[in-house]
């Protein structure tokens, strides 16, 4: 069941496909018939993010509900595998993450969505002030991936 907290009626979804190391999935309404009314968030192109553009990231660490920082790219990092980490690239960003933030959006200047939040590096993590870096996957890999995955 999908639900929506913007006041469209919760419906039944498929599961089309999932990638538990990318951590998205394609839904599918199961009603032909149902026409989603609320606002959709728009998806930008992560190729065009560069280092210094200032990020925002939303998410619910800790069960709160849409907390937003506020950060800059860092770096693309197009292999993560050398570092130990699954995904196929990433972007690396100053806005902090916490448990909870996985999933949410990563957001450019604009407001488009640009990345999927999906991992907080830190090197002393009993230290909150150790400078931290957040990951995201890239939402133009996503949309290449989903891309494959309606085929």
């Amino acid at each position: 069941i999908a639900s929506f907290k913007c006041g469209c009626d919760s419906q039944e979804v498929e599961i089309l496909g999932k990638n538990p190391i990318t951590d998205y999935a394609l839904l599918k309404f199961k009603n032909p018939d149902y026409k989603f009314t609320c606002n959709a968030a728009v998806l930008g192109d992560s190729d065009e993010l560069v280092p210094g553009e200032p990020v925002i990231a939303i998410g619910s660490p800790f069960s709160v509900s849409y907390i937003i920082t506020v950060g800059i790219v860092s770096k693309k990092i197009d292999n993560p595998i050398e570092y130990g980490l699954p995904q196929p690239s990433l972007i690396m960003h100053t806005a902090f993450l916490n448990p909870g933030n996985s999933g949410g959006p990563l957001i450019n200047k604009y407001g488009e969505i640009v990345g999927i939040n999906v991992v907080m590096l830190n090197r002393n993590w009993d230290n909150p002030l150790t400078t931290s870096f957040g990951g995201a996957i890239p939402i133009n890999d996503i949309k290449s991936l989903l891309s494959e995955m309606q085929k």
